[in-house]
C-alpha cells in the first residue's frame, strides 16, 4: 500500500513520520501541485495523495485513517490464516506457502524438511478425557512444536484433526531428524497423563520427508505422510524418514 503523505506535517503526525514506513511497506511519497507528478503517483500505486497547500487537520486525519486500514487488512489476513482453536497457522495457510516455498527450494536447488506430526491415540484420549481435555492437549502439543522451532522461517501449520505439519526451509535431512527429535521429546516432556496409552502418557508419531531424495516426483507430502505411518508401525512414539 502506498500513502503520499505533504512534507508539512501536522503536530501530532510526529510518531506516525517515524512508524508508517513500517506499516505501509516502506513507501512514502511526498504530494506537490504539479500533475503530472499526481500520474506518477498513481502509476507507482499510490491509494490517495494530497495537494499542497494542505490542512493539517485534513493530513492528519487521512494519514490515520489509512494506517486504521492497513491494520485491519492485516488482522483480517492473519484471522484468515489462523487455526481458530490452536491459534498456530491452518491448513489454508500451508497450502498457500508450501507450494510457494516448494517452487524457489527447486528453483534454488536447495534442501527442505517437512514433518508429519499425528497425535497417538487421540481419538481414545477424547473418548476416556472429554473433548474438552482433548482441546487443551490439542492446544499443548501446537504450542509445544512452535517452541520447539527455533528459526522465523520455520513454521507449523495444523494440517486437520490431530495432525500438524511442520516446514523447515533449507533443511537437510540430517537437522530434520534433529528437529523432529526435539519435537518428540518435548511433547513427552508435557507429562500429560493417557491411561490408553502403552506409554501412560500423550505422544506423537512423525513422518519426515526432505525434497531433494525426491526431486524427481517432488511428491515429498506424500513422503512424509507415509513415513508417518511407518512410525504408527513401529510403534508410536516414533520417527521416521
Amino acid at each position: 500500500m502506498h500513502v503520499l503523505i505533504s512534507s508539512f506535517f501536522h503536530p501530532n503526525l510526529y510518531a506516525y513520520q517515524h512508524n508508517i514506513s513500517f506499516l505501509m511497506g516502506g513507501q512514502i511519497n511526498y504530494a506537490t501541485t504539479s500533475e503530472n507528478q499526481e500520474e506518477e503517483c498513481w502509476e507507482a500505486g499510490a491509494v490517495d495523495f494530497i495537494k499542497k497547500p494542505t490542512n493539517s487537520e485534513t493530513l492528519y486525519r487521512r494519514v490515520r485513517a489509512h494506517i486504521t486500514m492497513k491494520l485491519q487488512h492485516d488482522l483480517l489476513n492473519q484471522k484468515v490464516f489462523l487455526d481458530d482453536l490452536t491459534k498456530v497457522f491452518n491448513r489454508r495457510y500451508f497450502d498457500a506457502h508450501f507450494s510457494k516455498m516448494e517452487r524457489s527450494a527447486l528453483r534454488e536447488k536447495v534442501d527442505y524438511a517437512l514433518l508429519l506430526i499425528d497425535i497417538d491415540y487421540f481419538k481414545q484420549y477424547n473418548d476416556l478425557y472429554g473433548h474438552v481435555q482433548g482441546d487443551t492437549v490439542l492446544n499443548l502439543v501446537a504450542q509445544t512444536i512452535t517452541n520447539s522451532l527455533q528459526r522465523p522461517t520455520d513454521f507449523v501449520a495444523r494440517y486437520g484433526g490431530e495432525e500438524f505439519v511442520v516446514v523447515l526451509p533449507h533443511t537437510s535431512i540430517e537437522g530434520a531428524i534433529c528437529v523432529a527429535d526435539k519435537i518428540k521429546q518435548n511433547v513427552v516432556d508435557l507429562g500429560i497423563l493417557h491411561r490408553y496409552s502403552e506409554y501412560d502418557f500423550v505422544t506423537i508419531s512423525i513422518g519426515g520427508a526432505t525434497l531433494q531424495p525426491y526431486v524427481n516426483n517432488k511428491n515429498t507430502l506424500q513422503i512424509a505422510d507415509e513415513k508417518m505411518y511407518e512410525s504408527k508401525m513401529q510403534g508410536r512414539n516414533q520417527v521416521c524418514f
